[in-house]
């Protein structure tokens, strides 16, 4: 699937968050330390506000050893 990534200055939390969105809804966050670094990348660049699409994959959510379910995450 692809994902795109979408600075977030206006979060409340971080103003340097980078969000992952898939199909036009936020699935989760880059961490800080990549969010920082992929900013840097991008103003290294010359293009420090450009939207970037790139492919992801979802991955866990299986059934564990206990019956429990084990968390999703992006790739």
């Amino acid at each position: 699937m692809t994902a795109t990534l979408v600075l977030e200055d206006s979060n409340p939390y971080d103003d340097q968050a980078v969000a992952v969105h898939i199909d036009d809804e936020r699935a989760g966050y880059l961490s800080r330390a990549n969010a920082r670094a992929y900013r840097a990348d991008l103003a290294a660049a010359g293009t420090p506000d450009l939207t970037v699409r790139c492919n992801a994959r979802i991955v866990g959510g299986f059934e564990t050893r206990d019956g429990g379910r084990a968390h999703f995450g992006l790739k």
